[in-house]
């Protein structure tokens, strides 16, 4: 599921949908940030080591978040202004909630 919603919201979220989903953006947290917002609120002696936490999360969802071929069909239907959420989501609660997402629909209406 987690994957899913990275694929919808990443063609509704852009101008154009990606070719893929990219996660270089986690190289961009400092530890800066890591002092200021996340040592006040970790247990008194706790450490963090981000080179570390970075590595792991990076592996993770480099394994989980490959598109599948009707995801990558989803993303080039929508770059057609054609939405299909079916083709990420089937015949669930998921997609019957998304079919008439303001945003999707508004972004492949007729211009």
């Amino acid at each position: 599921m987690l994957r899913k919603c990275a694929v919808f919201y990443s063609a509704i979220g852009a101008d154009r949908p990606p070719e893929k989903i990219d996660l270089s953006h986690i190289e961009t947290l400092t530890y800066m940030q890591i002092k200021r917002d996340l040592n006040p609120v970790l247990r008194k002696g706790e450490k963090f080591d981000l080179n570390i936490v970075q590595k792991e999360v990076r592996d993770y969802l480099a394994s989980v978040m490959v598109p599948t071929r009707a995801e990558e069909n989803f993303w080039n239907a929508f770059t057609k202004r054609d939405y299909r959420p079916e083709l990420i989501f089937g015949e669930s609660q998921e997609l019957r909630n998304i079919l008439g997402h303001p945003m999707a629909v508004w972004k492949c209406r007729d211009k």
